[in-house]
């Protein structure tokens, strides 16, 4: 039935599946041929469908490779919002042909060669910022991204999804990007502590890491962080979790007995188990 469809009714039908691409999978595998023929035909929104549907789904690399290809071709008249989607859209998978590095790359090179991007939203700073992290990029826009989550700081702050600051500091420290201004504002965030208890478990003791890489240090900051790992010492599932906080602690130099106490407790309940 799907490979009735024309292209116009195939995309209409793509569109109201995309919530939940991976659960209508069959759908996806019976139009993906004849969208990947006409990808040429379709318009900038269709083509960000596509490559975002094939980046979720296995045994589509060849598809999601079309649409970066189109896109690439396109990119001169797209608009800041949809390059920013190709990025999101991007980030690196094993699986991905050399066509999404090379629309990674060329999106870059625009960015870099734009006057204003204050126009991006603070998400699609964050999701370019994931993106340039995970194929270890760090190319002179960054600063100017950076900037950006500085300046929407208090948007950033209530948007409603605490993630997008946790993900943003991660990859600054990914890239290595010790001149940045948001990994600041971010520390100063973490001293609230009723703030900084909204960051998921696994999420936090990744946060703390990272500060520590980026060599940022602030003792009310860093208290808050020993605070919460003590009270909640219990979520503690892995022993890389365990690490990463030990270790954090250790190299900035800050000694939270309570706490390194009840971390060599689980220690050696996990070796005893």
């Amino acid at each position: 039935m799907a490979r009735q469809f024309d292209l116009e009714d195939t995309m209409r039908a793509w569109q109201g599946f995309l919530r939940f691409s991976k659960e209508n999978r069959s759908f996806y595998m019976a139009v993906r041929n004849q969208v990947q023929r006409q990808v040429a035909s379709l318009c900038s929104s269709q083509l960000l469908l596509v490559q975002r549907a094939a980046r979720d789904l296995h045994s589509c690399a060849d598809l999601h490779a079309a649409a970066c290809a189109e896109i690439q071709r396109r990119l001169p008249k797209l608009a800041l919002s949809e390059a920013a989607a190709c990025l999101a859209h991007c980030t690196f998978k094993r699986e991905f042909r050399p066509q999404a590095s090379a629309l990674v790359r060329a999106v870059v090179q625009h960015w870099n060669e734009r006057q204003d991007l204050h126009d991006l939203k603070v998400v699609e700073v964050v999701d370019a910022l994931v993106c340039l992290a995970s194929w270890d990029l760090r190319p002179p826009v960054l600063g100017r991204l950076d900037e950006i989550l500085v300046d929407r700081q208090v948007e950033l702050k209530y948007t409603g999804n605490v993630l997008l600051w946790v993900f943003a500091t991660r990859s600054l420290s990914r890239m290595q990007y010790r001149d940045s201004k948001w990994a600041l504002v971010a520390l100063d965030l973490a001293r609230d502590k009723i703030f900084l208890e909204q960051v998921p478990f696994h999420n936090l003791c990744q946060l703390l890491e990272k500060f520590a890489e980026l060599n940022l240090f602030d003792e009310m900051a860093y208290q808050s962080f020993a605070e919460l790992f003590l009270a909640e010492r219990q979520l503690f599932k892995e022993l890389r979790d365990i690490a990463q906080v030990l270790w954090a602690f250790a190299h900035v130099g800050f000694f939270h007995p309570e706490l390194f106490d009840a971390l060599y407790n689980l220690i050696l309940d996990r070796f005893e188990a």
